[in-house]
């Protein structure tokens, strides 16, 4: 696999361990989208307070002591019934497993990186040790509609580069 093709499990993963920083901060933040982007990625959050330029520095010091410590990511599979009951607490995890049910899905994949479970398609690194801790930055914050529509809740997007 050339570089260029492993850019994009990279940067969804460094999604992932952004997510991991800011759910050991707001362990009840809601979780809405994270892919990968052109310059990196991207994750939209419910949080009890609005984040900040100032939080930059703990959400990357937070993911480069994650990728110190090689953490694997592992791919499995829910029934749509195990996965509503673990998303009860998360209405945009909720509404998407809905939506991916009425579509016709008859699983879920979701990904395991230590204590963090995560309803996602992938693709992700297979470890931590893939990502050079110096490779991203968060670099900005954002409102966004939850998918997209302004009747929707407005939920904090935070933003990060990422290039090899």
């Amino acid at each position: 696999m050339n570089q260029d093709q492993k850019l994009g499990p990279i940067r969804h993963s460094l999604a992932h361990l952004m997510s991991m920083a800011i759910m050991e901060k707001y362990s009840k933040a809601g979780l809405g989208v994270g892919p990968a982007i052109d310059s990196g990625f991207y994750q939209d959050y419910d949080l009890p307070e609005p984040i900040s330029e100032k939080d930059f520095s703990w959400i990357e010091k937070r993911m480069r002591e994650m990728i110190a410590k090689d953490i694997k990511f592992v791919k499995g599979e829910s029934d749509f019934k195990n996965a509503l009951e673990f998303y009860k607490h998360d209405p945009y995890k909720t509404e998407m497993i809905n939506d991916l049910k009425a579509k016709g899905e008859k699983t879920l994949s979701f990904y395991d990186s230590d204590w963090f479970h995560n309803l996602c398609a992938g693709p992700h690194v297979t470890s931590t040790s893939e990502i050079d801790p110096e490779s991203f930055k968060i670099d900005k914050i954002a409102g966004a509609y939850w998918r997209g529509d302004e009747k929707n809740k407005m939920l904090q997007r935070i933003y990060g580069l990422a290039f090899t």
